[in-house]
């Protein structure tokens, strides 16, 4: 789904865990532009503002 245009569709769940940071994990359905086509993602982030402004992705799945 890179570089491409994608319709969020819904969030299927989203947790937040404090680690050494904020950590998100969050699962949603997104279709692409001009496809009825759902599809799941997954994905994950890390946050510490205090060591960068920038959040740091751990993982980016797509389920068949």
């Amino acid at each position: 789904m890179q570089n491409t245009d994608a319709e969020l569709v819904r969030i299927v769940s989203a947790k937040k865990q404090v680690v050494a940071g904020t950590k998100y994990i969050i699962e949603f359905e997104a279709k692409r532009a001009n496809s009825d086509e759902v599809t799941l993602y997954s994905t994950s982030y890390l946050i510490q503002p205090w060591i960068s402004k920038d959040l740091q992705i751990l993982e980016f799945k797509i389920h068949s």
